[in-house]
């Protein structure tokens, strides 16, 4: 759990997270590529655990075993881009606030793929519009 104080920084950076997110769902289209399900499970994936190496460790196997994951480098910019500007973000948060920072990071990373997933759904249904399905 974290504080309110940084419960607050956090609500007053979502806009930078969500804009984040949809820049990387953009820029790799990996809409194109993968089934919502996947982002799904990573989301649910990081509800249930307390570790943000054991979030990175799936993308890594992911990445590993699913192409997907590799178009446009999706997996890889999601891991070093996405998640190391989470991790200063809440290394931010935690000297501002003295909150553990792994707790605001995990955090940060529940919100991140939460709107990341969204907007993927969103994504891929305007893709399938498109094709006519």
């Amino acid at each position: 759990m974290i504080s309110p104080k940084a419960q607050q920084i956090i609500e007053e950076r979502t806009d930078d997270v969500i804009d984040r997110a949809q820049k990387l769902i953009d820029s790799t289209k990996i809409y194109e590529k993968m089934a919502p399900t996947q982002l799904k499970n990573l989301l649910e994936m990081s509800s249930s655990t307390d570790s943000a190496k054991a979030l990175e460790v799936f993308i890594r196997y992911q990445m590993a075993r699913r192409r997907e994951w590799m178009s446009n480098n999706f997996g890889e910019k999601l891991l070093s881009e996405e998640f190391s500007w989470l991790s200063d973000l809440a290394k931010q948060i935690s000297k501002d606030t003295g909150d553990d920072i792994k707790k605001v990071h995990l955090e940060l990373i529940r919100l991140y793929l939460g709107y990341a997933h969204r907007y993927f759904v969103y994504k891929k249904s305007e893709t399938s519009k498109g094709e006519g399905v």
